[in-house]
């Protein structure tokens, strides 16, 4: 074999090698997840359980240069709800978060969404948003079961 052939040889390899190079370093590199902290939590509205609604914890910033992942769960109805991060019931990353609540008296269905039929909130508005809902949760190791007692618009 001459020297050209076998140095296009080579560059044959490198050519189909090279762009597989970052898929094979992946591989390699494990897929870990952070620790999550279980938590969990009952939300009231004037002292009565929330039969059902949702509760995300969104982070107030990133920790080591990495984006935090928020936390979500449904509230059960006893008012009680657990938080998710990765996967179902896994707890939520350490950290400081705004929390915010929505729950809603019905759930229209898209076509109804489409005929002009509104959901009703069960709560306030303002606990809907992470800038004014008012509600905080700082997550550490130990137990992490917050209640947030909600007020109506009277």
């Amino acid at each position: 074999m001459t020297q050209l052939a076998q140095n296009l040889k080579r560059l044959t390899c490198l050519f189909f090698l090279i762009p597989m190079l970052p898929f094979l370093l992946a591989g390699c590199s494990g897929n870990e997840r952070p620790k999550t902290i279980p938590v969990t939590g009952t939300v009231t509205i004037d002292g009565k359980l929330l039969p059902k609604g949702t509760v995300t914890f969104q982070p107030k910033s990133s920790s080591e240069g990495n984006v935090k992942r928020p936390a979500i769960g449904q509230i059960d109805t006893t008012g009680r709800v657990q938080l998710s991060t990765f996967e179902a019931g896994d707890g939520v990353l350490p950290g400081s978060y705004a929390v915010v609540i929505t729950a809603f008296e019905n759930d229209p269905t898209a076509e109804e969404y489409a005929a002009g039929v509104k959901r009703k909130s069960l709560i306030p508005d303002k606990y809907s948003n992470a800038l004014t809902s008012g509600l905080e949760a700082d997550v550490a190791e130990g137990k992490n079961d917050f209640t947030f007692d909600l007020k109506s618009r009277k």
